[in-house]
């Protein structure tokens, strides 16, 4: 059985690495999944963009929104298909 990630343990663990640049949008407070590759994206995933040595997770952020990711982790922000909203 899966067992429900928390967000606030995913915000505090990027904090800490000082990774986490900022929030947007409404995050749960849980994720059914984590996932980095597209084809493992159920409702309720944080889908994590990455970019690879063969594919860039950014690529699949509006196919991975489509299949219910809640949530994605991105490096390259410029690359999101809101970021010129701002």
């Amino acid at each position: 059985m899966n067992e429900a990630v928390r967000a606030e343990v995913i915000r505090k663990a990027l904090a800490d690495a000082r990774l986490l640049v900022g929030e947007r949008g409404e995050i749960p407070d849980t994720f059914a999944s984590i996932a980095a590759d597209s084809r493992r994206v159920v409702p309720g995933t944080l889908f994590g963009a990455v970019v690879g040595a063969t594919a860039d997770g950014h690529a699949f952020l509006p196919q991975v929104e489509s299949l219910g990711a809640t949530a994605a982790i991105i490096s390259e922000r410029p690359r999101t298909a809101t970021s010129s909203a701002e």
